[in-house]
């Protein structure tokens, strides 16, 4: 139920925006406080992360 509320008070653009934000803040800590090798993986996780988001808006719009 309260998910049902949340999905209808904030459009899903807000949630895409919102995951990008974090990741860049994400990766912009990686990339000045922690190693080279660590902020390689961290980036392909995200990377990954992100292409699923990709898809999953993609999805949303072809099967609408």
């Amino acid at each position: 139920m309260a998910y049902n509320i949340i999905m209808k008070k904030y459009p899903y653009w807000i949630y895409v925006v919102g995951v990008f934000v974090a990741w860049a803040i994400v990766l912009l800590i990686t990339w000045n406080f922690i190693s080279s090798s660590r902020f390689h993986n961290v980036l392909i996780f995200c990377s990954g992360f992100l292409l699923g988001v990709l898809a999953a808006s993609l999805a949303r719009k072809v099967f609408k």
